[in-house]
């Protein structure tokens, strides 16, 4: 992959909580404009509202739910307010349909160590003790075993806290449970599984059956091109460039990257992609379609109410596929660092289509806790189809 250098910080995916109302016009950046994030919930067990779209993200005391596109939901728990580092936190995850499965992991910053649980309420302690684990870049992931995630559930929906200890000469950690009942009841909701034997938490008598079907992938038909390096920087570029960036921390006219995308059937088009703003750990780029002669902006969708905007005409980052391989779709990769350490942020992906570029993936992680980039919790998944 070829990375870019990179600027500004924002901290957390250009992510619009449910009940959030961008005004016309209005650019939602990654941690850049607290005026639409939603207030976290109160700290007690209220009941989960229905989405009135998706993707959703939603607070619930010390928990946070996140759902894509496909109505694929994650509850995540982290550290009360008093928590300790190295940070802990539990996620619950399940697939929509009669058929999913949930699953549920502990994710644990620095070396493994043999976790034994227990709940606040003594009545349901799980007794589990040497999970199986496997370890990343940033920490270890325990998984919690299949056979016991049921009782290991109705657990944490009664209780406070779930403690991890180690035993003699290793400190405790705590993930918080407040919230865990009513993000779990927020998921039974967003995937039709109320009243159902599926059901987390809002359970009934009605059969498997009568939960929805997951929503189909989408599909995003964009061509196979060659990709070759231009050189020179166009004029045109130079003063989109002076218009779009002065006075964002670049003080000058970055050379910029050149691509020219070759179809199948000979046309082109060429991109140029330019630093606009710099920092410590992000660095925001232009992209700007020359094809014709000027300069066009290339915007970036994010997730917003009732599905995707083209809103954003900074990327994060980036990240493009080294050129001279076979023809292929043209990839352009965001990551977004809410902090140096990059364990919070948001990633993207973005498939060139022939007129713009489409989102294919789009992931967040509001808390920076140690948690590894593949288990940050999805909003939107599409499948592309190369033509």
């Amino acid at each position: 992959m070829r990375l870019l250098p990179t600027i500004l910080p924002p901290a957390l995916g250009a992510v619009l909580l449910a009940g959030s109302v961008l005004p016309a016009g209005a650019v939602a950046l990654p941690g850049r404009d607290t005026d639409l994030i939603e207030p976290r919930a109160p700290r007690g067990e209220e009941a989960a509202p229905s989405p009135e779209f998706l993707p959703v993200v939603r607070a619930f005391g010390d928990w946070t739910v996140t759902c894509d596109n496909l109505r694929s939901c994650t509850a995540i728990g982290y550290p009360s307010a008093e928590g300790s580092f190295p940070a802990p936190s539990l996620a619950i995850r399940r697939d929509a349909g009669p058929d999913a499965a949930a699953e549920a992991w502990i994710t644990v910053t620095g070396e493994p160590e043999d976790w034994a649980l227990r709940f606040d309420v003594a009545r349901f302690d799980p007794a589990l003790a040497d999970l199986a684990y496997t370890e990343t870049d940033s920490g270890v992931r325990y998984d919690i075993p299949a056979d016991r995630l049921g009782d290991f559930i109705a657990g944490a929906t009664a209780s406070g806290v779930l403690t991890l200890d180690a035993g003699e000469g290793s400190r405790p950690r705590t993930i918080s449970l407040v919230g865990a009942t009513a993000s779990l009841r927020f998921i039974d909701d967003v995937q039709g599984r109320a009243d159902t034997v599926t059901a987390f938490v809002a359970r009934g008598d009605a059969p498997a059956a009568s939960v929805p079907p997951a929503p189909s992938l989408p599909l995003i038909a964009a061509p196979s091109v060659s990709v070759t390096a231009l050189f020179g920087r166009p004029a045109a570029v130079t003063e989109a460039w002076r218009a779009d960036c002065s006075g964002q921390g670049v003080e000058e006219v970055p050379e910029g990257a050149g691509y020219r995308l070759t179809g199948d059937d000979g046309a082109t088009t060429d991109l140029w992609v330019v630093l606009c703003q710099g920092g410590a750990y992000n660095f925001g780029y232009r992209v700007y379609d020359t094809t014709g002669g000027g300069a066009e902006p290339v915007l970036f969708e994010r997730p917003v109410d009732a599905g995707l905007a083209p809103l954003d005409p900074l990327a994060w980052n980036i990240g493009i596929d080294d050129l001279g391989g076979p023809a292929a779709p043209f990839v352009l990769r965001e990551f977004d660092k809410g902090r140096g350490l990059g364990d919070c942020g948001m990633r993207a992906e973005h498939v060139w289509t022939g007129s713009g570029f489409s989102l294919t993936f789009f992931a967040s992680e509001e808390h920076c806790a140690g948690r590894v980039l593949d288990d940050w919790p999805a909003l939107w998944r599409a499948q592309v189809a190369p033509e």
